[in-house]
């Protein structure tokens, strides 16, 4: 599991910072859930790639 870095320590305002804050702390709640790191990553990147194609109609990023 490699872990995105972010130079932000602020509120996420770009898909990059949200992908970079998140992705961690996502990918352990889906694994303690799934009991499988792999299938974690699977889920959490599904969950990113449908968040991407909706970007554009986000409102508040950090909700």
């Amino acid at each position: 599991m490699t872990a995105p870095t972010t130079t932000s320590a602020a509120r996420p305002s770009t898909f990059e910072e949200v992908f970079a804050q998140r992705w961690t702390r996502m990918v352990k709640l889906a694994a303690l859930t799934t009991g499988s790191v792999e299938l974690a990553e699977e889920i959490v990147q599904d969950a990113f790639e449908q968040l991407h194609k909706n970007w554009a109609t986000v409102q508040q990023p950090t909700a």
